[in-house]
């Protein structure tokens, strides 16, 4: 998989999307630094997370 595909499917989502992924995965903070930091339930946030990866996921296949 090329960055180009991943850039494309990342445009795709809306902007606070991105940046759940963008703290998650490219600052590694955990599910639970973020939660805190965005004012969420754990719980939610990881629900949140799963859907986008597998939006993330349909995209790319």
């Amino acid at each position: 998989m090329t960055t180009i595909l991943l850039d494309k499917a990342l445009e795709t989502l809306t902007s606070e999307e991105r940046e759940l992924i963008r703290e998650l995965f490219y600052l590694g903070k955990t599910e639970r630094q973020v939660s805190e930091t965005l004012n969420m339930a754990k719980t939610t946030l990881h629900r949140q997370r799963k859907r986008i990866l597998d939006k993330l996921k349909g995209l790319l296949e």
